[in-house]
């Protein structure tokens, strides 16, 4: 069952690899330090994801579980059906 769940996010992030639009609000700021704040995390953001890009499926699948759902390497390493020293070796 966990192997068709990875199979599932592999697919999935196969499919939705594209780099998504930043924030798209246009909203006048009148504070240049949150102007400056919010141009970093744009550009940060967009830093991002376009090393996530570039990673395998595999390697992309197991940042975003414990980056994003949050799951602990034990449990990441049953949805990918490999040794948690793969899901280390892969998240670093």
């Amino acid at each position: 069952m966990m192997h068709i769940a990875h199979h599932q996010a592999v697919s999935w992030l196969r499919r939705n690899h594209q780099i998504v639009p930043l924030d798209e609000t246009n909203e006048p700021i009148d504070d240049e330090d949150e102007l400056d704040d919010q141009m970093m995390a744009r550009w940060t953001t967009y830093q991002i994801r376009l090393a996530l890009a570039q990673l395998t499926p595999t390697h992309r699948a197991a940042i975003e579980l414990a980056f994003v759902q949050q799951l602990p390497y034990a449990d990441i390493a049953v949805v990918m059906d490999c040794p948690v020293g793969t899901v280390k070796s892969r998240i670093s």
